[in-house]
């Protein structure tokens, strides 16, 4: 006897009895889950973000992380610009001995990358991070040559080429050498007061001043929204979330800074600027319980959707992130579709409608047939 197959059809609106995401996280009101993450690069020590993730007792009464296999959840991230440079990030969620300090976390191995995102630098970030400098050589030498910041009335120069450290008539804010065209052997400084020309000054141009952008100001901040769902399962589930700066540009091991009197490289993020707030997107589709779904289809699975719906509106297909376009709608057929989940922040704005279309199988000598016919 062959399968039967038979379609059924249905449609779905929005509607305020049900919660269609629970908020787990949010870092305004927990800052203490925020932490740096000191990572060891090639010998090089760069500051990260480490967020620890909720935890929440299961129907046996066991605590488990709210962050499991397979679920869908949302994520708003809240993190500062740089001056300058565009800073890219890479989120990964990761499981850690949840009884060690996470400041104190120095690898991490076994990881589930989530998303890598483009943070753009600080709209007309450049002002004001530019000095005016004067490239000059000393004893001749063509292969060496050194920058030295001057200010706006070109009052402040480099030290004498007979003593090239600080003495008592001035104070170096930074003097930079070049070997070869290539900078070598960084060292920061502050030029201030009664310098006077000297003649062996030959060239001049523009540097940007390092010290003011190696960390980020509180200008400006962006936000970002995604949605995402573990691949790979952890017993127990994931209990942080790493924000890692990726360090492969150049400019990142040039760049320096000093916190609690250790030398870091690169850019970083100011915990106390970053925001987190995670939720679960509730599922639509109830695979175990299929007449509690909220979506009534007397199966597990659907085999079509199109969803109404405003521009931007979030959905969550299968743990995958689907964004409502410019036309307010969005439509995927011929597609096994098990999981189901939309993003409603402002029950207001984020309305919705969902048709779709199921199958059920059942054994018959006939083969597929509409319902109805």
């Amino acid at each position: 006897m062959a399968n039967r197959v038979t379609y059924g059809m249905g449609q779905y609106r929005y509607t305020n009895s049900f919660d269609y995401i629970t908020q787990y996280l949010d870092t305004t009101t927990e800052q203490d889950k925020i932490n740096y993450f000191n990572h060891n690069i090639g010998g090089l020590l760069y500051k990260d973000i480490v967020v620890k993730l909720p935890t929440i007792k299961n129907d046996s009464n066991i605590v488990d992380y709210v962050v499991q296999y397979k679920k869908s959840y949302f994520l708003r991230l809240t993190v500062p610009q740089n001056r300058v440079h565009e800073v890219t990030l890479d989120l990964k969620l990761f499981h850690h001995d949840s009884n060690i300090d996470p400041s104190n976390i120095t690898t991490v191995e076994d990881y589930q990358h989530i998303r890598r995102i483009l943070v753009p630098p600080m709209p007309n970030g450049n002002k004001d991070i530019y000095s005016d400098v004067i490239l000059y050589t000393l004893n001749n030498s063509n292969d060496t040559v050194y920058a030295g910041i001057v200010d706006l009335e070109h009052k402040y120069l480099p030290p004498t080429q007979e003593d090239p450290s600080p003495n008592n008539n001035f104070t170096p804010i930074e003097n930079r050498v070049y070997e070869n065209g290539r900078s070598s052997g960084v060292q920061y400084y502050l030029y201030k007061n009664g310098w006077q020309p000297i003649e062996y000054f030959s060239q001049k141009t523009t540097l940007v001043q390092d010290w003011k952008i190696s960390t980020n100001d509180t200008e400006s901040c962006i936000t970002i929204d995604l949605v995402f769902s573990p691949k790979y399962k952890m017993d127990g589930g994931y209990n942080y979330l790493l924000i890692e700066t990726d360090r492969t540009s150049g400019w990142q091991r040039e760049l320096q800074y000093i916190m609690d009197n250790k030398p870091y490289h690169g850019t970083y993020l100011d915990k106390n600027q970053i925001k987190v707030q995670l939720y679960t997107v509730n599922e639509l589709i109830n695979p175990i319980n299929t007449t509690r779904s909220q979506i009534v289809s007397y199966t597990s699975d659907l085999n079509h959707i199109a969803v109404w719906g405003h521009p931007e509106l979030m959905l969550a297909v299968n743990g995958e992130e689907i964004k409502i376009g410019q036309t307010g709608f969005y439509e995927l057929k011929d597609f096994n579709i098990n999981s189901l989940g939309v993003v409603v922040l402002d029950k207001d704005l984020d309305r919705f409608t969902i048709d779709y279309e199921y199958r059920i199988v059942s054994s018959s000598e006939t083969t597929e047939t509409k319902e109805g016919e």
